[in-house]
C-alpha cells in the first residue's frame, strides 16, 4: 500500500511542479542531496505551519486554522480512496475553506458529545522543501467510542500537502485529505 501512496504523491507533484527538475526530491528522501541549516530551517517551518492547522482545529480555533492557509488555496477530497479519478475538488478558495472548516468545527463539537475519544494522532511524517515550494504529508488516527451503542469508530488517514512561501511566510496552497493509510 506505501507504493500506491509515493506514487500519487508522487503523480501529484510532477503535475501541481510540472517537470522533472522539480520533482527531483523523489529520487531520495530529499532528492539526494544534502540539507543545510537553512534546509533544516525551512523544513521546520513548514511542520510548524502544519502543526498550527492541526492544533488549531483541536482548540476549534477558526481563525488559527484559516492563518495557515494561502487565499487561492485549493483542497481535494479522496474520501479514503487511492485512486485520483474518485477524488473531488472541495476547497476553492479561503471563503470556500472558511464555509467547510466552520461545517467541520460543528461537526467535532457535536462529535464531542456522543464520541469519548480513546486516542488520536496528527503527525507530520514527512516535508520538503526546494525554494520557495514544499510538500508535506502527515498521517491522522484514532479510535472512538459511540456514547450510546458502545460502537468503536477508527481513524486512519494521510494527507498529501503544498505549501508555498508567501510574503515571506509559509502557508498552505492545497492538500489532498483522506488518502487511506496503512
Amino acid at each position: 500500500m506505501r507504493w500506491r501512496w509515493a506514487l500519487i504523491s508522487s503523480a501529484f507533484l510532477l503535475i501541481v511542479w510540472g517537470g522533472s527538475s522539480q520533482g527531483q526530491w523523489f529520487k531520495g528522501l530529499w532528492g539526494g542531496r544534502t540539507l543545510s541549516g537553512a534546509d533544516i530551517q525551512e523544513i521546520a517551518s513548514v511542520r510548524a505551519v502544519l502543526e498550527r492547522e492541526f492544533d488549531g482545529h483541536l482548540r476549534r480555533d477558526l481563525d488559527q486554522v484559516l492563518s495557515c492557509y494561502a487565499d487561492n488555496c485549493v483542497g481535494y477530497y479522496a474520501d479514503g480512496s487511492y485512486d485520483p479519478r474518485k477524488w473531488s475538488v472541495g476547497i476553492a478558495g479561503i471563503k470556500d475553506l472558511r464555509s467547510s472548516k466552520e461545517d467541520l468545527l460543528i461537526q467535532m463539537k457535536e462529535n464531542q458529545e456522543i464520541f469519548v475519544t480513546h486516542a488520536r494522532g496528527d503527525e507530520v511524517q514527512h516535508v520538503d522543501v526546494k525554494g520557495n515550494f514544499a510538500a508535506a504529508a502527515s498521517r491522522h488516527y484514532g479510535a472512538a467510542t459511540n456514547k450510546e451503542t458502545g460502537e468503536e469508530v477508527r481513524w486512519d488517514w494521510i494527507n498529501f500537502w503544498t505549501l508555498a512561501k508567501i510574503g515571506g511566510q509559509w502557508k498552505i496552497t492545497g492538500f489532498i485529505s483522506q488518502v487511506v493509510s496503512e
